[in-house]
């Protein structure tokens, strides 16, 4: 076999497997020393594999940030040093890094407040250029963009979304003039199990109306930094229960996906894009639920199928969205701290004490049931499937 169909050999692989890229790469060197050209590619192509495991590889450390209004969820500005989140019915930024000490935030400035403002999990999004935010307005058919420096937002008006939380992840294009969102295809009602078909759509922010990007089911976008690609991810059921993912990329002027990577068991949530637009970072799912106690860090920079994947694992659950990537390699990630989880109380609506009606475990989406003695709700376990109680 030549030098060149060796050298053939290695790039093909190198779009399914590193290790079976750089044996054959290392058999041009060894094999074919007097081919200049075809050995300058093969030692070029090592290295660029070496330099990403390299960076994959990186070990993580974790800070810290104490913020006084605790939020409970927040998207970090473009240049890392801002969070923004909602919080009383308003839109805050807060400096990371405030007059106190390192790992001690600023002071919270409130730049706007509107009707039914909601965030949950991470949901909003900032603009490449650092200039806008968009949030969800509550959970109907609608989302605002506000300006970063304050001042009053524009309504968005949004197909429907249907009712779980990961439905409401917003993506604004670098400029904010664009924002991508999820949304159930034309005639579907909310199924059980998130069984209808969503998509993926963009819509102008001054008015216009959405343009569908894919035709397979697809959640949670995210605009790369150049705002020439959107990344998002498919949850199928397979046979034998749970969650598989797939992580797709597609231009944001149209055109065709393009599958990255597909889970063999569990979910993907996310994703975010690193500000180089080399890498994508997500949480995994093991289960059939929101836990996730690791992060996968993807190559996007070469074409092909599975392409090379890190993992770091967290000191405890997360169960939100990352909250960024900042220039200087930061990945932003609410963690669940060690504390007893909230339990469910009633409460006279005319005062009085509060009873405990629930043991301490965190209950979502509660309701009354129609003759009012019980209340109804979901809760979940890291690796075990929800219960409704």
């Amino acid at each position: 076999m030549g030098a060149k169909a060796q050298l053939h050999i290695g790039l093909c692989y190198e779009k399914l497997g590193q290790q079976e890229a750089q044996q054959a790469y290392r058999r041009v060197i060894a094999d074919f020393p007097d081919h200049t050209a075809e050995v300058a590619v093969a030692r070029g192509r090592l290295a660029e594999i070496q330099r990403s495991a390299d960076e994959l590889n990186h070990q993580p450390t974790f800070r810290k940030v104490e913020i006084a209004s605790k939020p409970q969820n927040g998207v970090l500005s473009p240049d890392g040093t801002k969070l923004a989140f909602v919080s009383e019915g308003s839109v805050w930024v807060v400096p990371l890094q405030g007059d106190a000490g390192p790992g001690i935030a600023g002071v919270p400035i409130r730049i706007g407040t509107a009707e039914r403002v909601w965030a949950a999990h991470s949901q909003s999004a900032w603009s490449a250029d650092g200039e806008w935010i968009a949030v969800n307005r509550g959970t109907t058919e609608a989302a605002y963009v506000f300006p970063a420096e304050g001042g009053d937002p524009r309504l968005v008006p949004i197909p429907d979304r249907g009712r779980h939380a990961w439905n409401y992840r917003l993506s604004l294009s670098p400029d904010g003039g664009t924002l991508a969102f999820s949304a159930l295809e034309e005639g579907q009602v909310e199924g059980p199990n998130d069984s209808e078909k969503r998509l993926i759509f963009t819509t102008p922010v001054d008015g216009g109306e959405p343009r569908r990007m894919v035709e397979m089911w697809g959640r949670m976008p995210a605009f790369s930094p150049d705002g020439k690609t959107i990344a998002f991810v498919t949850h199928r059921h397979p046979v034998d229960g749970g969650w598989d993912s797939d992580l797709w990329l597609v231009p944001s002027s149209g055109g065709s996906a393009v599958k990255v990577l597909t889970t063999d068991i569990g979910g993907l949530r996310g994703p975010v894009w690193s500000p180089d637009g080399q890498y994508i970072a997500a949480h995994y799912e093991p289960g059939y639920n929101n836990f996730s106690q690791e992060l996968w860090i993807i190559s996007v920079a070469s074409d092909g199928m599975n392409r090379p994947v890190a993992k770091i694992s967290l000191p405890r659950n997360s169960q939100d969205m990352l909250a960024g990537w900042t220039p200087d390699n930061l990945l932003g990630v609410f963690i669940r701290t060690a504390a007893t989880p909230s339990a469910t109380f009633t409460v006279s609506a005319t005062g009085g004490k509060a009873a405990q009606v629930t043991a301490e475990v965190e209950l979502a989406y509660l309701e009354w049931s129609a003759d009012g003695e019980r209340i109804l709700g979901s809760w979940w376990n890291p690796g075990d499937s929800a219960v409704t109680i």
